[in-house]
């Protein structure tokens, strides 16, 4: 579909003040390519901000896996294990770059407890700041996408809701590597729920509307022209039943987040008498230490 980078479309309404979504109309639109383009929610700027706050937060994590600075509820052996692989490979790697510079590897000293803790507090908190810039990106491109809906493209739409996908992958995935620090403060995780139950939902929304077998952007070009000739195809019902699965793990997995907000840590291997159990490798398996 050709983009007009036009200021504003052609607003032709019928008498009652609705869209014109004729089908020679918008087939004129495209034939013209004066379809418009909204830089403020498909702009190149917009999806470098996104893919660049996701890398962010990828990154954080898995440095944080590869350095023991996770949670340690959140580990299992093979966890462990893979994160020493990791470390592996990253010392063969950065050999040459430390002979060259003359850097000692520390690899043979041993850290304490209180190091590792301090480093699981600053992962932490810097995770939930780039957390938060996600849910409130995400929250945010939704409803300025939603908000104008009456002129709003699917080609626009396409890409709002890849992003909002990409932001609540990213959200959803990274949220049990601090779930515990919000857990104490009631009205920052109210509002966290707020925002992420209000995202999830226009989301899903979105996917849903997506279904249809007018979600076409050379015959309805329209956001609204979609919904007002909304039809699922009956032929393609196995198609509907894959696409479903999207944002059926959505609202499923902002559930279970909502859940594990409100209800108490599950005691287990990972926790002993609230103490918090370090897990580091060794030669004989898992070494686990209690710190009060």
């Amino acid at each position: 579909m050709s983009i007009g980078h036009t200021q504003s479309a052609d607003r032709s309404t019928n008498p009652k003040g609705l869209m014109d979504c004729s089908s020679e109309r918008l087939e004129q639109l495209v034939a013209n390519e004066s379809v418009p383009f909204d830089a403020d929610v498909a702009g190149p700027g917009v999806v470098g901000a996104f893919i660049a706050t996701s890398l962010t937060a990828l990154i954080t994590l898995t440095v944080a896996f590869a350095t023991f600075s996770v949670p340690p509820q959140l580990l299992n052996t093979a966890d462990v294990i893979l994160a020493e692989g990791v470390r592996g490979l990253f010392r063969i790697v950065s050999k040459p770059l430390r002979n060259l510079f003359g850097i000692v590897s520390n690899r043979g000293r041993n850290k304490s407890i209180k190091e590792q803790e301090a480093r699981i507090n600053a992962f932490m908190t810097f995770m939930v700041s780039v957390s938060d810039q996600i849910l409130v990106s995400e929250a945010a491109i939704l409803v300025a996408g939603l908000s104008g809906y009456k002129e709003l493209t699917l080609y626009s739409t396409n890409i709002i809701i890849a992003l909002g996908c990409l932001a609540s992958t990213v959200h959803l995935g990274t949220f049990p590597f601090f779930m515990e620090r919000l857990k104490e403060h009631h009205t920052a995780k109210l509002m966290r729920v707020v925002i992420m139950s209000a995202g999830s939902g226009m989301l899903i929304f979105l996917l849903v509307v997506q279904l249809s077998a007018t979600w076409d952007t050379k015959t309805h070009v329209f956001f609204m022209c979609t919904l007002h000739d909304y039809k699922i195809n009956a032929e393609d019902y196995l198609d509907c039943i894959v696409s479903l699965t999207v944002p059926i793990v959505i609202l499923t997995s902002t559930i279970s987040i909502i859940r594990l907000l409100y209800v108490p840590t599950p005691s287990g291997d990972a926790a002993d008498d609230g103490h918090l159990v370090i897990l580091t490798p060794t030669a004989n398996g898992l070494s686990k230490r209690a710190v009060k």
